[in-house]
C-alpha cells in the first residue's frame, strides 16, 4: 500500500475568489500520489476558469458539474465525487480551506503504518480568518484514547470533535454509511459523523500540529 493513491474531493460554488488558494495547498503537497476531484455544484460566477487553470497546470486536478439527477448542494456534490474516487482512501474538504504541504504525507504514513485497519483517521484542525496564522484557535481537541462512545456522546452533546476535512476516510467504510444526506442543508457533517460512530469503526487520531485550517 506504500504511496497509496488518496482522492481529494472538493464541492464548490461560487468560490473563484477563494478556491485557487485551496488548490494551491494541494498542488504543494509533497506526497503526490493524490487526484483533486472538484465538483461544481452550479456556480454562475468563474470558479469554472479558476480550476480550468489549475487542471491545464496539473492532470490530477479534475472539474465536474453535479448532474441534473442529484439534488444541489454540497452534500449531492460531495457524494458525486466520491462516486468518480478511484483510491482506497478519500478525504472530503472545502473549497476555501487550506492544507499544509505535508498534510498528505504525513497521512499516507500514518495509515501506511497501520495497514488496511483504519476506518477514520483524523487530524486536528486549525482556523483562520483571512490568512493563516492571524487565529490561533482549533477546531476542537479529542483525546487519543477516546472511546467511540464516548465520541458519539461529544457529537450529541454538541461538542463536535472534528469538521469534514479533519477526516481521511476509508473508502469503503464512508460507502457503508450511505454518505451524505442530501435531504440536509445543515448539521450534515455531524449526522454523517454520528452515523459512522454507529457502525463501531477503527477510529485513529494523529494527535499532532492541525495539518488542515478551516476558515
Amino acid at each position: 500500500m506504500e504511496n497509496s493513491l488518496v482522492s481529494i474531493i472538493i464541492p464548490t460554488y461560487n468560490r473563484a475568489h477563494l478556491i485557487g488558494e485551496t488548490l494551491d495547498s494541494i498542488l504543494a503537497q509533497t506526497y503526490q500520489n493524490w487526484e483533486c476531484i472538484i465538483v461544481d455544484d452550479g456556480s454562475t460566477d468563474d470558479t469554472e476558469e479558476v480550476v480550468g487553470a489549475f487542471i491545464n497546470r496539473d492532470s490530477r486536478f479534475q472539474l465536474h458539474h453535479r448532474p441534473h439527477n442529484i439534488l444541489c448542494g454540497g452534500n449531492g456534490a460531495r457524494n458525486y465525487g466520491a462516486e468518480l474516487a478511484i483510491a482506497k482512501y478519500i478525504i472530503f474538504f472545502d473549497s476555501d480551506d487550506l492544507f499544509i504541504n505535508t498534510a498528505l504525507e504525513n497521512r499516507m504514513s500514518f495509515i501506511l503504518k497501520y495497514g488496511d485497519h483504519v476506518d477514520m483517521l483524523i487530524n486536528n484542525t486549525g482556523v483562520f480568518r483571512k490568512k493563516l496564522g492571524d487565529c490561533d484557535l482549533l477546531w476542537n481537541l479529542m483525546d487519543a484514547n477516546d472511546s467511540n462512545l464516548i465520541l458519539l456522546k461529544r457529537f450529541l452533546n454538541m461538542d463536535m470533535p472534528w469538521c469534514t476535512n479533519s477526516v481521511t476516510w476509508s473508502y469503503n467504510f464512508f460507502k457503508s454509511t450511505g454518505g451524505w444526506n442530501t435531504m440536509l442543508t445543515a448539521w450534515q457533517d455531524w449526522e454523517l459523523h454520528i452515523i459512522a460512530l454507529l457502525k463501531n469503526p477503527t477510529v485513529v487520531h494523529l494527535d499532532k500540529y492541525p495539518d488542515n485550517y478551516y476558515r
